[in-house]
């Protein structure tokens, strides 16, 4: 007797590749990565004009406010504070 066992044609599978079941997923894949990359790089090339435009500010014709320090009544401060700010002068 041999090694090889008889077994009925009814029990064994058809032989096919797998990768050829994959392939028409992998393409869908494919397809779908290569809208997502092509909006990407759209997108990319748009910030990339966006930063290198300056942006335009529109000019005012009003000044800019004067801040005037405000100067307390030395009648006010206690006695330490009008001796300290007569020191700082």
């Amino acid at each position: 007797m041999t090694d090889q066992t008889n077994t009925p044609a009814a029990n064994v599978a058809p032989e096919t590749p797998a990768a050829s079941s994959e392939q028409p997923n992998a393409a869908i894949e494919l397809a779908s990565l290569r809208d997502e990359l092509s909006a990407l790089r759209s997108e990319i090339a748009e910030l990339a004009k966006a930063k290198t435009e300056t942006p335009t500010v529109p000019t005012t014709e009003t000044p800019t406010p004067a801040i005037t320090p405000r100067v307390p009544d030395a009648s006010s401060l206690p006695v330490y504070a009008r001796l300290a700010a007569g020191y700082a002068k």
